[in-house]
Parts: structure tokens; sequence; C-alpha cells
């Protein structure tokens, strides 16, 4: 598409991976090679911190318990459910919304 070529044309460097999720909406681009872990990983290491939070829905959500802690929404597969701290019982962005106000009410 017009809009993926644009997109491109910003990062000629970099070999970009395409990920189009017609269920959600959504496109994601990211660099060949790099997985949410790795790529969290060198956030994490630009931004000096030691642990982050995920919220998510499935494995690919997963990054380890050495560097986050994990929160499901409730249309998660039960598989990323065991791995978390809490589930919502809400889905989607409004399950996200509930993770999200929870943490705030823990500062």
């Amino acid at each position: 598409s017009l809009a993926m070529k644009e997109i491109k044309s910003a990062y000629p460097k970099f070999d970009l991976d395409e990920d189009f999720n017609m269920q959600y909406g959504l496109v994601i681009l990211a660099r060949r090679g790099t997985n949410k872990r790795s790529g969290t990983k060198i956030l994490m290491n630009n931004l000096n911190v030691t642990e982050v939070g995920m919220i998510g829905d499935s494995m690919s959500d997963y990054l380890g318990t050495d560097i986050a802690k994990h929160y499901a929404v409730q249309n998660a597969s039960n598989e990323f459910k065991a791995h978390t701290e809490y589930v919502s019982d809400q889905k989607l962005t409004l399950g996200v919304t509930d993770i999200l106000n929870r943490l705030m009410k823990d500062i």
C-alpha cells in the first residue's frame, strides 16, 4: 500500500517485517529479527530501566519474569493468563484501561 511504502522510506537502512492484524485493525512494523523481548531489552537499556510491565493477550506478549511483570486482559489465552500477576475482567482496550487504573492506584 502507499502508506507502507511511505513508512518504509523513512527507515531505508532497516529490513522491516510487516504484520497485518485484521482482527484488531493493526499494522505492526518491526525490524526483521527483532522480537518483543529483544526490542524491550534494547529500550530498557536506553532508558536505564530494570523492569517493565506488559499487558497482553497471548504468549507472544510474554517477555520473561526476569524483565517484566505481566498482566492479561480478559480475552487472553489461558496459557498467557497462567503467567500473569493480574487478569482483568474486561476485554481488549477496556481491559488495558482497567489494568492501568489498578496499577496507578498502587503508586
